[in-house]
């Protein structure tokens, strides 16, 4: 929707910036596994592939009780509860939703995120209502024959509260124990919860763009087995937006710029209908 080249770049040749794993992705990996597994210890599992180092170690300390805290707090996320629920439409795609909760008021879906403070503003919370993600799983859902009544965001928030090396150093423990107590404390300062509903008239809207757009898709497909990339052309009004495009030095620098990325490793969950040994 925001650009046919940066579609691409993302999507066809599978290009993504060679940069090396942050933190916030790998704390974002971390918990996503912990909660997905219910168990603490995915936490450690998921960082058996760095060589540590004390900032990792301190890492480690925060998703274990952010993870441990958020158990306490949304109770239902027992086993029995979905997790991982799977959604594909010919239309929409594939994708899976972090859980889906069902009552006998009909499925409630969840959506997990882990945020750091600094990121997330007022105008955060407004752009919910219109979140385009949002929106496509309610569509998905629903073309599915398994409609949503809502979807509850879950922002769980990373400690701003780091530990003390320098004045009144702290050992990994003490301050695992200061985090913890911190948590308990204050949890609405590290957990917050968005209900988030849409009207049948706004799916249908979607429904109808994303027609429109897998229609221009298929165009830029189909030409593209003559003219190549250029099938899809560039929207020079999408470049700076949202941070900025990740692949603006490709189509600035074509192929000089390549050694600046790297193909995006597939997925590692099974194809629809199949088992993950």
């Amino acid at each position: 929707m925001q650009c046919n080249r940066r579609y691409y770049y993302e999507y066809v040749e599978r290009l993504e910036l060679d940069a090396p794993v942050g933190a916030a992705l790998r704390m974002g990996r971390a918990f996503a596994n912990t909660l997905e597994h219910r168990d603490l210890e995915h936490v450690a599992a998921s960082y058996s592939e760095y060589d540590l180092s004390p900032a990792m170690e301190v890492e480690i300390v925060q998703v274990e009780e952010l993870a441990r805290a958020y158990f306490q707090r949304y109770t239902e996320w027992e086993p029995g509860t979905e997790r991982e629920v799977e959604f594909n439409s010919p239309l929409l795609g594939r994708g899976f939703l972090d859980g889906v909760i069902t009552t006998g008021n009909g499925r409630i879906a969840v959506e997990d995120k882990l945020i750091s403070k600094y990121h997330w503003t007022e105008a955060s919370e407004r752009a919910l209502r219109i979140e385009m993600q949002t929106i496509a799983y309610f569509a998905a859902m629903r073309e599915a024959g398994t409609p949503l009544t809502k979807l509850m965001r879950r922002a769980t928030f990373k400690p701003t509260i780091t530990q003390r090396t320098k004045r009144q150093p702290e050992t990994l423990s003490e301050y695992r124990k200061r985090l913890a107590d911190d948590i308990a404390g204050e949890p609405n300062k590290y957990f917050k919860c968005y209900d988030l509903y849409r009207s049948d008239a706004e799916l249908d809207a979607f429904i109808d763009q994303v027609a429109v757009i897998n229609a221009q898709i298929g165009t830029s497909e189909h030409a593209s087995e003559v003219i190549e990339q250029a099938a899809y052309p560039q929207n020079t009004h999408a470049c700076s937006s949202f941070g900025g495009c990740a692949f603006l030095d490709l189509c600035r620098d074509g192929e000089l710029a390549l050694p600046k990325y790297r193909i995006k490793e597939r997925s590692n969950r099974p194809p629809t209908g199949e088992v993950a040994e």
